[in-house]
């Protein structure tokens, strides 16, 4: 059996609701889909396991793009409004902050060897640098204004409770 499904026999097997993001299976009158170990909802949609957030997409638009981001962060809401379609870098401009900053500002740190703060922000998998001084507004500014000047979402580096 074939790992390609197309928009009309999706439609078929499941109803999609886009103001919830629930899937229902067609067949059983219940909603489908778990949560796998990355935190995505998935289910077993023609025999083959299957991202849901893709396959709202495809259910609404008829294709699926590189990749689709969930604007808030959290892989498991699947509205429809939360979702939009996305290349590497795109996705990558709308991340949610790591677990292991301690600065609490993505892409600001305190460096220990030089006893300063240092800012800088990643643009087409370069680092550029952008503030390295004693002042840790500063470097927070100059993170926030690059991430202006190079297009970054309004909620990278929200953790998912502070996301508007």
């Amino acid at each position: 059996m074939s790992k390609d499904i197309t928009q009309e026999k999706l439609k078929d097997l499941v109803r999609y609701c886009p103001e919830t993001g629930v899937f229902t299976n067609i067949r059983f009158n219940r909603p489908t889909g778990a949560v796998a170990k990355t935190g995505y909802l998935t289910s077993n949609i023609n025999n083959y396991p299957r991202l849901l957030h893709r396959m709202a997409y495809l259910y609404m638009t008829g294709s699926i793009p590189g990749q689709v981001d969930h604007i808030n962060h959290d892989r498991s809401d699947n509205r429809w409004c939360n979702l939009r379609p996305a290349d590497q870098i795109t996705n990558s401009r709308n991340m949610s902050m790591r677990s292991s900053n301690k600065s609490g500002v993505c892409g600001v740190h305190w460096d220990r060897t030089q006893s300063r703060w240092v800012a800088y922000i990643k643009v087409y998998w370069k680092r550029k640098h952008l503030y390295g001084g004693k002042d840790f507004f500063l470097a927070v500014c100059a993170r926030k204004s690059a991430e202006l000047r190079y297009g970054f979402h309004p909620n990278h580096g929200a953790v998912r409770g502070d996301i508007f």
